[in-house]
């Protein structure tokens, strides 16, 4: 990539993290935005070159034709076209030297997006390409080369959890109304969690998100049933990886969440718990504050 700061959105700022050891980590974190799940406003060029003449007419999700996510970006081209493009992509926007140069200048993390598609779950009536695997393990190896971890996330879930962009289709959030979309979200956590485990990059991928910014207006239930059943396919594979739980943009709607028990009934957590010592704790919320988009937190 064009310098690093090209590709690489800031994270997190020296902040600090009790590691499996109990023993304090300061981390400066980066996130590889724009990689395996397209975001244009990243990577603009990528979107720039033969859209042009594709008789999409203007609107919200295709700027005169220029798609505005991976999904219409697939779909456009088709996929042998999208596949040899995002190949390149994928080959070249992340470079070993760019690692190298993180962690000279004192990054420890580096938070990777991931779609659903990555392990090949891909339907019919779907666009996307997979073939990205290869270039995450690959940043895998150069981080551990490099005394580096990375945190992965579920960016991009089926159906679309938030109907933003960087959720691979833009639109209407429609993950939390079919449960399909839930399972195949449970499915890839249990696989990709797998996979680490048996390919032993556990000591690299040390933190799993599960889900990225879902929608406010997601059926908490919903949510956080998958939550739970997340973390237990996760947990299952990588004991001791740091969970991470988005808030739905209400960080305070999650005060109670395995902690007190049910919202509606106060309970004490039982010893299931995720929040306990039993299970290993290592829980955390995700909370996404967006200075430039609120004027009071400025």
């Amino acid at each position: 990539m064009r310098g690093v700061g090209s590709a690489v959105v800031a994270l997190l700022s020296a902040v600090s993290l009790v590691s499996a050891e109990n023993t304090l980590r300061r981390i400066r974190g980066v996130n590889i935005g724009g990689w395996l799940v397209l975001e244009r406003w990243i990577k603009p060029s990528l979107f720039r070159d033969g859209f042009e003449n594709n008789g999409f007419a203007f609107s919200k999700y295709n700027d005169n034709g220029v798609p505005a996510d991976q999904w219409n970006f697939c779909s456009i081209l088709g996929k042998d076209e999208c596949r040899r493009r995002l190949e390149e992509h994928w080959d070249t926007w992340l470079t070993a030297e760019d690692v190298s140069t993180l962690a000279s200048a004192g990054i420890t993390h580096m938070r990777v997006p991931m779609g659903y598609w990555l392990l090949g779950d891909i339907q019919d009536d779907e666009p996307f390409v997979d073939g990205d695997l290869k270039y995450l393990l690959r940043l895998l190896n150069w981080a551990r080369d490099n005394e580096m971890q990375v945190w992965v996330d579920l960016h991009a879930a089926p159906g679309s959890q938030n109907g933003f962009d960087n959720s691979g289709k833009y639109g209407s959030a429609e993950w939390a109304l079919h449960p399909e979309n839930v399972e195949r979200s449970v499915r890839f956590l249990n696989d990709f969690a797998q996979l680490i485990s048996a390919e032993q990059y556990d000591d690299v991928v040390t933190g799993i998100g599960l889900l990225n910014e879902p929608d406010p207006s997601t059926e908490l239930m919903t949510l956080t049933n998958f939550y739970e059943r997340g973390f237990q396919a996760v947990r299952s594979h990588l004991p001791s990886a740091a969970i991470f739980v988005g808030d739905m943009f209400t960080p305070a709607d999650f005060n109670w969440f395995w902690a007190n028990g049910a919202p509606d009934t106060h309970q004490v957590a039982d010893k299931n718990n995720p929040m306990t010592e039993e299970t290993n704790g290592r829980v955390f919320l995700d909370t996404h504050i967006y200075h430039v988009f609120t004027s009071s937190l400025r």
